[in-house]
């Protein structure tokens, strides 16, 4: 997309602190109601007091859901960082584990139509998420822990998102392969058109990621145990390696540019609160930027 004619997609540099349309997000920690692609979602938000930057870093919890705890977790960092938080209460209910886990990509082992899948839902949340600074679109991260990075990553591979500058995957059990021999949700196989298939992969391979993961995180306590899950590795850590090393070894092959990244926290196991309080994720959300997968 030429972002000369599409002004929202610039990158935005050198701009100053700016206020949130408060009408709908208030200072400080609050529950806003606001529907979005047919959905009514809780958000639990948080804005820092002082006047922010036009920044917005989406939240994604576990498999407990517990958006509100997430978000509380997180107001260190936006105090830091000056980003407002925005977690979306993605409940079990309405987010059973194939919607939330699996992006709705694979119920029951079989294939669901794609106006099924959760990925055109995190776009319209990263869509409306742009829209809450009046004077300038928002710069948006997303950041999703456990299940909830499973989500981000599968619908980075399956549903490519846009608009967004960094999408931070952080500890989760199984990853959505950059590969087209596995099976989905692990892999690309059987979801697409042989040709739709490499561009969806190469789009995923130059998303903006960052595996982001606790060096401890070695532990087997809800750890997917599918065989595809085990072919990851055996913890956390060593599947989120491996998805790393496999993503710059297809973008070779392919002769793709790869732009993930990989960050590791010393001393922290699969801790939301320790992983959202480490300096490692200050440094990630500093060097974010724009990027928008090939059309």
């Amino acid at each position: 997309m030429d972002s000369a004619q599409d002004p929202i997609s610039t990158t935005f540099r050198d701009r100053g602190p700016q206020a949130v349309d408060s009408s709908i997000v208030p200072d400080g920690a609050s529950c806003i109601e606001q529907e979005i692609a047919g959905w009514v979602f809780s958000i639990y938000t948080y804005h820092p007091r002082q006047e922010a930057k036009p920044e917005v870093l989406l939240l994604f919890d576990g498999m407990h859901r517990n958006a509100e705890q997430i978000r509380n977790k997180a107001i260190r960092l936006a105090e830091r960082t000056g980003m407002t938080l925005l977690a979306p209460l993605m409940d079990s209910e309405r987010f059973p584990n194939w919607r939330y886990a699996r992006a709705g990509v694979i119920q029951k082992r079989k294939i669901q139509p794609p106006a099924e899948w959760t990925g055109p839902i995190l776009q319209a949340l990263v869509d409306w998420a742009r829209g809450l600074f009046p004077c300038t679109p928002a710069r948006v991260s997303l950041l999703g822990h456990s299940a909830g990075g499973q989500l981000l990553s599968r619908v980075s591979a399956y549903s490519p998102l846009v608009h967004v500058d960094e999408i931070i995957i952080a500890n989760p059990s199984t990853h959505a392969m950059p590969v087209l021999h596995e099976r989905a949700p692990y892999g690309f196989k059987g979801l697409f058109s042989t040709e739709e298939a490499d561009r969806r992969l190469r789009a995923y391979l130059t998303a903006p990621i960052t595996i982001y993961l606790g060096k401890e995180d070695k532990g087997t306590r809800n750890l997917s145990r599918s065989t595809a899950a085990i072919r990851q590795g055996s913890n956390r850590l060593k599947r989120g390696r491996f998805a790393f090393r496999t993503a710059q070894g297809m973008a070779k092959s392919l002769g793709s540019p790869c732009h993930w990244r990989l960050v590791e926290v010393p001393g922290v196991a699969h801790s939301s609160r320790a992983m959202l309080e480490a300096e490692q994720l200050i440094e990630i959300l500093k060097s974010k930027c724009v990027t928008d997968p090939p059309s």
